[in-house]
């Protein structure tokens, strides 16, 4: 139970914990984990228990390689398990396996591997000082079941630390970019918006009513049309994005143009969209220069014109 609450408390804390009860509760003498470094093809100890009077392992089985492993690497990486009742029956290829078990006085082991999106991540391992009787089915499964939830876990954790960060560095470049944000539920209608949405139209968040026809009331009247346009386009899955540009009334009740581009986050089970998200950025500076270029370009080609008259 405690795995379904890991973002209340310290995974490693957690792991820790669990490798003692579980230890204890198959009368181990160690129980370990280990992970995989694939860029540098090595092994790592970065887990560990072990009962009262074995020696702990763990600083000194950092950066192994795997070649010097093979057959327990290729093992784990077929997804299956190591089980050896007696080390001193391992198979003639596990002889370099073999004598790192036997250095350590572990005469009984089973290892079960960990793997995250059909890849050996790392693995879990339980040793015994004296030799064992061969396990039941049920014995494993116990084992496998508690890697699979070890596995679980560290991935969750991760993947919600990669997605803070993300949305810490997300953030930051919003902000820095001062792009507006909207987030649309398509199915009630309602909308978030960030402070950058409100403060571009010179509003307070507090002002706006988190709603898609408070959006759409602030469209321009001789642009509304098109921009529904490029929108259920969009909605019926005929184009990528929703991208238009178009101006939106301000607070003080003038006009900023807006380039607004979306896309479809979320779609039902029959293809229908639930949400929708995108950004809103302030153009009407590039509007301006692009206007004023333009009526240089008409000036010149006017004046153009008229010196070629003159000179016929």
């Amino acid at each position: 139970i405690d795995f379904l609450r890991t973002e209340e408390r310290d995974i490693d804390t957690l792991i820790n914990g669990t490798l003692e009860k579980i230890g204890t509760f198959v009368d181990a003498d160690r129980t370990y984990i280990f992970d995989v470094d694939h860029e540098a093809e090595t092994l790592s100890n970065t887990y560990e228990w072990c009962s009262e009077g074995v020696e702990p392992q763990i600083d000194t089985l950092q950066d192994l390689p795997q070649e010097a492993l093979p057959w327990w690497t290729q093992t784990l990486k077929n997804s299956d398990d190591i089980i050896i009742p007696k080390v001193s029956e391992l198979p003639p290829e596990a002889e370099a396996e073999q004598e790192l078990l036997q250095e350590q006085n572990i005469e009984s082991l089973i290892v079960t591997p960990m793997i995250s999106d059909n890849e050996l991540v790392g693995f879990i391992g339980f040793d015994w000082v004296e030799e064992q009787e061969p396990w039941s089915d049920e014995f494993i499964d116990i084992l496998r079941m508690t890697s699979e939830l070890i596995t679980t876990a560290r991935d969750r954790e991760q993947r919600e630390q990669e997605l803070r960060e993300l949305t810490n560095r997300l953030n930051l470049a919003v902000e820095g970019a001062n792009l507006g944000v909207w987030d649309w539920n398509i199915q009630t209608d309602a909308v978030t918006f960030n402070e950058q949405w409100a403060e571009m139209l010179g509003l307070s968040l507090d002002e706006i009513e988190p709603t898609l026809n408070m959006w759409e009331q602030r469209v321009h009247p001789d642009d509304r049309e098109r921009v529904n346009t490029a929108l259920d386009d969009h909605l019926r899955g005929e184009t990528e994005y929703y991208d238009t540009e178009h101006r939106m009334q301000t607070a003080a009740g003038d006009w900023k143009w807006i380039r607004d581009v979306g896309r479809v986050a979320e779609r039902d089970d029959d293809g229908e969209p639930i949400r929708a998200v995108g950004i809103h950025i302030d153009i009407t500076e590039q509007k301006r220069q692009r206007k004023e270029l333009e009526q240089s370009e008409t000036i010149i080609q006017a004046l153009s014109d008229a010196v070629y008259v003159v000179d016929e």
